[in-house]
């Protein structure tokens, strides 16, 4: 039997075709990122916040090289792939995918979402 939070880890396909899945059904569509390396209350609190928004929570989730490359060289302490599974197991996440770029304007316009929310120690000039 498959990890059931294994089974939120999506690519993008997956993804696409799970959001289509989702709007069919009248779901919203709501888009959060980041790097989620060092997981805190503020991540927590922030994922929680976007799924209170009411809808289908997506995270995207920094790759360790777009990290090492808007972040530090140093960076990320855990590998993406434990942060995909971290933050997939949050009851509020729907889905989580693996975004290579270090802005998300690729999966933005790929996914169009509802709602893009962003925590707020970012301004919009930095998104």
């Amino acid at each position: 039997m498959r990890d059931p939070v294994d089974s939120k880890v999506l690519t993008r396909e997956q993804l696409l075709e799970r959001v289509g899945e989702w709007r069919k059904r009248g779901d919203k569509i709501i888009l959060a990122n980041g790097g989620f390396d060092l997981l805190h209350v503020g991540h927590v609190r922030y994922l929680h916040a976007a799924k209170r928004l009411g809808g289908r929570l997506v995270v995207a989730v920094n790759s360790d090289v777009s990290i090492q490359a808007y972040k530090n060289p140093l960076r990320p302490v855990n590998k993406e792939e434990h942060r995909l599974y971290v933050v997939a197991g949050l009851e509020a996440v729907d889905a989580v995918t693996l975004m290579p770029e270090t802005r998300p304007a690729a999966l933005l316009q790929l996914l169009k979402p509802d709602v893009y929310i962003k925590g707020g120690d970012y301004t919009p000039e930095e998104l």
